[in-house]
């Protein structure tokens, strides 16, 4: 899909008939499927292009990898100091801010 991106194709909201996969045309208005071209690559290899298709296999998680675990980081309760980039009217705004914040 990527590869037909970078030639000019555009990816429709559109399916393809036949697998349901998703239609991306060319600047001449032809449709192609992608899910269709890669299953006949798969298929019939002597007529994919030279490089081959490039599939990823996907590798199902283990529950020891840890990749769901949410890493937080602590906010600075004390007011930032006025640098260059800040606008003048955000050191104004602050002081309300943290009124509003404090009442609730």
């Amino acid at each position: 899909m990527g590869e037909l991106l970078l030639r000019g194709y555009t990816m429709l909201d559109a399916y393809c008939n036949v697998c349901t996969g998703i239609l991306m045309e060319d600047r001449q208005g032809v449709r192609v499927c992608v899910t269709c071209d890669l299953t006949n690559a798969q298929r019939n290899p002597s007529t994919s292009s030279p490089g081959g298709s490039r599939l990823v296999a996907e590798i199902p998680l283990e529950e020891s990898d840890h990749l769901y675990e949410i890493h937080t980081s602590r906010v600075s309760e004390t007011a930032p100091e006025n640098t260059p980039q800040q606008s003048a009217g955000s050191s104004e705004a602050l002081p309300s801010i943290e009124e509003s914040l404090a009442s609730l």
